[in-house]
């Protein structure tokens, strides 16, 4: 799938108006992000087996479950920085410079945590770190541009919602589209580049998923 294939991706769904429209105005509700964090699971796992469409929205109880899965992850995954930064606080330039840098490591690993907890259904897999950090650095140059770009999108976004309240309808569906094309991007690149794992984390034969 080509970078046109993948902002295209929301689209081909036939019934994409309602789905956008249905995760757009979730993120502007607050306490109910954990259901698109849920969905975003849901479109991880639809990109692991190769589906082209877009997961419907009548499983809430299913995507508040993994929202709140997935919340749990990136939580502990966050404390990690978090708790260096305050014990390296008492080094003023270099506690700042370490955490800075743990903090984007912690941060490359984190959407790859979620594509392995998402492709077994098993919590244990998003923090096996040792094997994430070497499938991360086999595709860490394509991998940085598209991260990049979404953390662009979603800075826009949210920037949007709260300087332009009027707008902040737009700034939601920047949101929930930007990170339904990184994780369609996510989910299919780890089909073609990190199906070379001992652990077996994504379940890929031969680059592409079954």
């Amino acid at each position: 799938m080509d970078l046109k294939q993948h902002l295209q991706y929301p689209f081909q769904d036939h019934n994409w108006v309602q789905k956008m429209l249905i995760g757009s105005l979730i993120c502007l509700i607050p306490g109910m992000n954990l259901l698109v964090l849920g969905y975003g699971i849901a479109c991880l796992r639809s990109g692991m087996r190769g589906w082209n469409s877009l997961p419907d929205w009548h499983d809430w109880r299913d995507y508040l479950f993994e929202g709140l899965s997935a919340f749990a992850i990136l939580l502990i995954y966050m404390l990690v920085p978090i708790g260096l930064g305050i014990a390296l606080g008492v080094i003023p330039v270099l506690g700042t410079i370490l955490t800075a840098i743990i903090a984007l490591i912690v941060g490359l690993i984190a959407p790859l945590s979620l594509a392995a907890y998402a492709a077994h259904h098993e919590a244990a897999d998003a923090f096996r770190i040792n094997e994430l950090l070497k499938q991360l650095g086999r595709i860490i140059e394509s991998y940085l541009v598209v991260y990049v770009c979404e953390i662009l999108a979603l800075s826009i976004g949210l920037a949007i919602i709260l300087a332009l309240p009027y707008l902040a309808f737009i700034g939601a569906f920047l949101i929930f589209y930007s990170t339904l094309v990184f994780l369609i991007f996510w989910a299919t690149f780890c089909g073609s580049k990190c199906s070379i794992t001992s652990l077996n984390i994504f379940p890929a034969e031969n680059g592409s998923y079954k």
